[in-house]
């Protein structure tokens, strides 16, 4: 039986009044196959009758979906259904196929009110989205439509919408107030605000307002046709509100939109390591950070790396900390020499081959990437490259395997760590290729499955991106990690940083590639309750919830609340997960997490 946490939600926020009127999974729509055909019809789990057009129903997220393109789904809803309305609309989408040029338009209908639900250019293809508590508010409507007006391909599931309670409405020629988004592209001077297509409007109006002060600042409001606008000239370290209005020929301006809360970027003399680097994208990015580890790195000899990593890598009880085994080192005894099994001594692990750089200077003792490790474990790892096995030749005792490659872009010989150290193996490679960006990791056969190199730059083939930002997502920063880039300043005088802003990786590689990156601090978590039962770890950076279950193997549950009681996202995993929240915006939240057994509570502020 499950346990739910309506008692703990209920003294935490001011619940919506707000009820679930009804939900479709499409677990009963016709099995087509892969083909798209004219019409489906079926009889929903509310024992409402639908159809879709245009559509397939072999895809699945939360089990079977439609699959649209260029089509609709359309629900015909009961007496008693018309006659509460519609308040809101949620569903969750995903791009099933990757070989198109993807452009999504959602629109909702319900009655005769239509809004733009989604209009997005840059989805990842396999991603769940999610548009939760889409305002409609429609008082009244035979039908719910969800229409997909583009030839990308699209499946739809979970379609949940709420009764309308009487919030605001278009009359008859007033046309819908926009919803606004959070901003984007925030700076020290400037940041672009966001919001909906609404339909019928030609133009918006877009005001902006200092906090503490009723009066827009001076250029507002400002003008435009498009769905987001870029102020600049504004104030550093100074937070504003905006909200945006619809017009149109032969339509009232409609009511303002939300009111969204920005603020802009600081100085960055919180933390000057990095100042440079605030504000850059792209090339410019990597570059800035190149250049920031490099200067005042102090090369640490290879003998004195014996001494350097008691300061990198002492576990708490002051033995020596091995990510490739169980074993019990002392320092200085048990330090290789020779060996024959497990335990029999530590050596120095190259996690980067040597050979693959030519034993080249300064990496050849470069403490980030060098790492203390069983000697016998080392000698087994070889100079493969790193990635998942499917079939293991040899097992460490902790559970490193080597074998052949189950991961994508890769069948060969493959080295992989257990998963509580994945991402610190991760974040270690995506120093590598930035601090040592003119330098060949290719020299040696291992290396070409993880580096290429071109025009003098060094880089990540898309196997190792998709590998190493997969391990850096699920296994977040951890303590021993902190500690450890600490140690690393101590011992060469620079610091890893993709510990410090994890985030990073996602600007250089991954979902945010191309965009400007700007410091912020961490978010910050307070658990209801004495400890994390469910969740052993939680991390809060930007854009990025981690989450890590304290039993790796039962599923767990999520929702996070707005402090209106209304649900914003909702999943689940096993072992650990990150969450991406940048369309949230900055603020307090609650995170939810269930198992069939209990659920926690956490207060979580968003920075």
């Amino acid at each position: 039986m499950k346990v739910f946490c309506t008692t703990v939600l209920a003294l935490m926020i001011a619940v919506s009044g707000i009820q679930a009127q009804g939900i479709e999974t499409f677990s009963n729509n016709e099995n087509t196959g892969s083909s798209y055909t004219t019409s489906i019809s079926w009889t929903g789990d509310n024992r409402l009758t639908w159809t879709a057009t245009n559509a397939r129903s072999d895809q699945e997220i939360n089990g079977k979906t439609v699959c649209l393109k260029n089509g609709k789904i359309t629900g015909n809803l009961t007496t008693a259904q018309q006659a509460a309305g519609v308040g809101t609309v949620s569903f969750k989408y995903s791009i099933p196929f990757s070989d198109e040029d993807i452009k999504i338009t959602l629109s909702i209908t319900v009655g005769s009110t239509s809004v733009s639900a989604v209009n997005a250019a840059t989805l990842e293809q396999g991603q769940v989205y999610e548009v939760s508590n889409f305002p409609v508010n429609a008082p009244s409507g035979t039908t719910i439509i969800l229409e997909n007006a583009t030839s990308a391909r699209v499946t739809i599931d979970d379609l949940e919408w709420t009764a309308y309670s009487g919030g605001p409405q278009p009359e008859p020629g007033t046309l819908a107030a926009p919803t606004a988004a959070a901003a984007t592209n925030v700076g020290t001077n400037s940041f672009t605000a966001n919001w909906s297509a609404v339909q019928n409007a030609t133009s918006y109006s877009l005001s902006v307002w200092q906090a503490g002060n009723d009066q827009e600042i001076d250029a507002s409001p400002y003008t435009t046709s498009a769905t987001n606008y870029t102020v600049t000239g504004l104030a550093s370290n100074t937070t504003y509100y905006y909200n945006t209005t619809a017009s149109a020929n032969g339509y009232t301006t409609s009511q303002p939109s939300n009111t969204i809360t920005v603020t802009t970027t600081g100085n960055t003399a919180a933390n000057p390591y990095y100042a440079s680097a605030d504000g850059r994208a792209g090339t410019d990015l990597i570059n800035a950070l190149q250049d920031i580890i490099s200067e005042g790195h102090q090369v640490t000899s290879y003998d004195g790396l014996w001494t350097a990593f008691r300061k990198t890598d002492n576990t708490a009880d002051g033995r020596v900390w091995d990510m490739y085994s169980n074993c019990t080192f002392t320092w200085g005894s048990d330090q290789c020499g020779n060996y024959k099994n497990e335990c029999d001594c530590y050596n120095r692990e190259h996690s980067v081959p040597k050979s693959w750089f030519g034993d080249a200077k300064p990496m050849y003792s470069d403490i980030v990437h060098l790492v203390p490790t069983d000697g016998k474990v080392n000698g087994m790892r070889s100079n493969y490259p790193f990635g998942e096995v499917g079939s293991a030749t040899y097992t460490s005792d902790n559970g490193c395997k080597l074998g052949s490659s189950s991961f994508s872009g890769y069948s060969g010989r493959v080295f992989e760590p257990v998963d509580e150290y994945k991402g610190d193996f991760a974040r270690i490679y995506f120093y590598m290729v930035t601090r040592y960006r003119n330098i060949n990791f290719t020299q040696a056969e291992g290396g070409k499955v993880m580096f290429t190199y071109s025009g003098g730059t060094a880089g990540l083939t898309t196997y190792a991106t998709n590998l190493l930002l997969k391990w850096h997502r699920e296994d977040p920063v951890s303590d021993k990690e902190t500690d450890r880039n600490d140690g690393i300043e101590d011992v060469q005088g620079n610091r890893n940083p993709y510990v410090d802003y994890p985030e990073l990786a996602e600007y250089i590689w991954g979902t945010n590639k191309g965009e400007t990156w700007h410091m912020s601090g961490t978010g910050i978590v307070t658990t209801i309750g004495n400890k994390h039962e469910i969740l052993s770890q939680i991390t809060v950076s930007d854009g990025i919830i981690s989450l890590r279950a304290t039993d790796m193997n039962t599923k767990v549950g999520y929702s996070i609340y707005g402090i209106d009681g209304k649900r914003l996202m909702q999943g689940s995993f096993r072992g650990q997960t990150a969450i991406a929240t940048s369309h949230l915006g900055k603020g307090l939240y609650l995170l939810q997490a269930n198992t069939d057994t209990g659920c926690n509570v956490h207060k979580l502020l968003l920075p």
